[in-house]
């Protein structure tokens, strides 16, 4: 699994962008760089094109980032979630908490 963070435009907002799946081997070092990512944004942006599939220790990660955010106050935004990661994030119903930006929203935002 390959996690890039990137820095936009605006200096307190931080991309995370990754490739692969979200699952019991990566989720220590996606929350490493979300860890990573909060010391120095007040947004993290989590970009899930290239992320093909979500486990439920994945999913797990993900949920921790939240509340590891929250704490923080650091606001944690799902952007291009493929078919699969949603349909996990859907099927258990937290899409509620996450806060996600539709393909809509984003064209010519990013």
């Amino acid at each position: 699994m390959f996690i890039a963070i990137t820095a936009t435009e605006d200096p307190e907002t931080v991309c995370m962008y990754m490739e692969g799946s979200l699952n019991a081997a990566s989720q220590q070092a996606f929350e490493s760089k979300f860890q990573e990512a909060t010391q120095r944004a007040q947004m993290i942006l989590i970009d899930f094109s290239a992320i093909e599939q979500i486990d439920s220790v994945g999913l797990g990660a993900l949920i921790r980032c939240f509340h590891n955010g929250l704490a923080a106050q650091v606001r944690l935004v799902l952007m291009h979630l493929q078919f699969q990661p949603r349909s996990v994030i859907e099927l258990t119903k937290i899409e509620q908490v996450f806060e996600v930006l539709s393909p809509k929203y984003l064209s010519g935002r990013l």
